[in-house]
């Protein structure tokens, strides 16, 4: 009768009977030291929410996963909620999508995809379209941030497809959207300031009581490993991938407008507004990086915080009430992206509790890697711990993956006796463990993408994912991490 009334299909209850069986056979298995009994309910209910995003749903098993981590012991379920929906990142998402919500009801989105495609340079041209993108991520990755940019960019990669005739789904959108992400997540760290090398090459100072880092080679390096992102994403889709490019290619040279001519040159009063303020909105977010901290207008954007920011940007719409304009009720449903929030919401609390010490899952990790690494010759233990820096961020997700792999990989390291630039070693764990798009507690922009499953339909995001952190990656940070790095440092 069930099946009369529901669109599943028989298969899609198999894999929930799988889930919950997950779920039973890790509240039941004995736990080994440190990991606790609740360590090890919570890596069951980790895996059966993983394994339902990948073959069920995204929406119903991460409430799935809210609840169980609710009712195993972890926390009482009002607290879990409470992380979860009064989470910084989810609630940026929410604030971003409604941003974008307002450019896309206005048109500016598309008209700015339509200019840019309008381009001579980029006309017929598709992988020189497909650099050119790339570099406005690293721009805005570099501006606003890895979470911020990646969600101004997928918009516009949206709209540049839809302009020449994507539909979502299609597989040079897809690979357009899983690359920019890749190329976000490392063009991130090129600034030294930022979280992640501040923590490692912290950390390392404080074991090391070496008192200054030559950023300038740590730059030289991470530019080089940031060039060759590039080249690879673009190489490996002209010549491996090789997805329909004729509609770029068969792009008529004489456009004004864009290739259908459905944007007019001119916008209206209300297109105006909502383009020029939304510059400003975007000054406002990069203003506290750049400006001198003693200015007044630094401190108070800073007080503020990047959410403050989008919600003065949201309150200011609303506020004029725009004739042409629309609602907040329509702002919330038109390109609110829902499954992708909730999604993100159970990630980021699923990476919290993987680092409670209740679990002691993060300790029980440490004593599994520390005899894998330990003894080897150093450019195996560099590769080694590289590739289980890789494993790690994407199921603990980046910053807790770094603090735990940067005292790991320096002391084993100097243990080794082995002439080895322990600041190239460090690199080596920034750059693995700061790109996580495997799964979605690795990061935001990856639980982002997860739920996207318009445009990124089936494990594209999975099967992708393994592509840029084990091969792309691992290569790439070990030729120019390691091997560059040992040089100039």
């Amino acid at each position: 009768m069930l099946q009369n009334l529901s669109k599943n299909k028989t298969s899609y209850y198999v894999h929930t009977i799988i889930m919950i069986t997950i779920v039973l056979i890790f509240y039941f298995l004995p736990a080994t030291k440190p990991l606790t009994p609740l360590g090890m309910r919570v890596i069951g209910i980790f895996l059966a929410m993983l394994y339902g995003w990948l073959f069920c749903d995204v929406v119903w098993p991460s409430l799935f996963g809210l609840i169980m981590l609710g009712v195993c012991g972890y926390d009482k379920i009002a607290n879990v909620l409470a992380s979860a929906y009064g989470n910084t990142t989810v609630i940026m998402l929410i604030l971003f999508c409604a941003v974008t919500a307002i450019l896309s009801a206005a048109g500016i989105a598309e008209y700015i995809a339509n200019k840019m495609i309008s381009l001579k340079i980029l006309q017929g041209k598709p992988y020189v379209l497909m650099l050119v993108l790339l570099l406005v991520m690293v721009v805005l990755a570099l501006t606003v941030g890895a979470t911020a940019g990646f969600l101004i960019m997928l918009p516009l990669i949206k709209e540049i497809s839809k302009s020449f005739g994507y539909k979502p789904g299609d597989k040079w959108p897809m690979y357009m959207i899983l690359s920019a992400a890749y190329i976000d997540c490392v063009s991130y760290q090129l600034l030294p300031f930022k979280a992640g090398p501040a923590l490692v090459y912290g950390t390392y100072t404080q074991f090391s009581g070496v008192t200054e880092i030559n950023y300038v080679s740590y730059m030289i390096c991470v530019f080089a490993m940031l060039v060759a992102a590039i080249a690879a994403a673009v190489l490996f889709c002209k010549f491996i991938l090789r997805p329909d490019v004729g509609p770029i290619k068969n792009m008529s040279s004489g456009v004004s407008g864009g290739i259908h001519g459905n944007v007019t040159e001119k916008l209206s009063g209300y297109q105006k507004y909502v383009l020029i303020s939304f510059l400003i909105l975007m000054i406002a977010l990069l203003w506290p990086n750049i400006a001198p901290a003693s200015w007044g207008v630094t401190a108070f954007l800073k007080g503020l915080t990047t959410n403050g920011i989008l919600m003065a940007y949201i309150m200011i719409y609303m506020f004029f009430n725009f004739k042409d304009g629309i609602s907040f009720k329509t702002i919330l449903s038109r390109d609110m992206a829902w499954p992708a929030i909730y999604l993100v919401a159970a990630a980021m609390t699923m990476a919290s509790a993987f680092q409670s010490e209740t679990t002691g899952i993060m300790a029980w990790i440490e004593s599994v890697v520390t005899p894998m690494v330990a003894g080897q010759n150093i450019y195996v233990f560099v590769l080694i711990i590289m590739i289980l820096s890789i494993l790690m961020t994407n199921i603990a997700n980046n910053m807790a993956t770094l603090a735990i792999f940067t005292p790991l990989a320096y002391t084993i390291g100097m243990s080794t006796g082995a002439n080895v630039s322990m600041e190239a070693l460090m690199l080596c764990v920034l750059m693995t463990g700061a790109v996580g798009l495997v799964t979605p507690p690795a990061s935001s922009i990856s639980a982002y993408m997860y739920g996207e499953k318009e445009w990124l339909p089936g494990n594209c995001v999975f099967k992708y994912g393994l592509l840029f952190c084990l091969v792309f990656n691992v290569i790439i940070v070990y030729v120019f991490g390691f091997g560059l790095g040992s040089l100039l440092f």
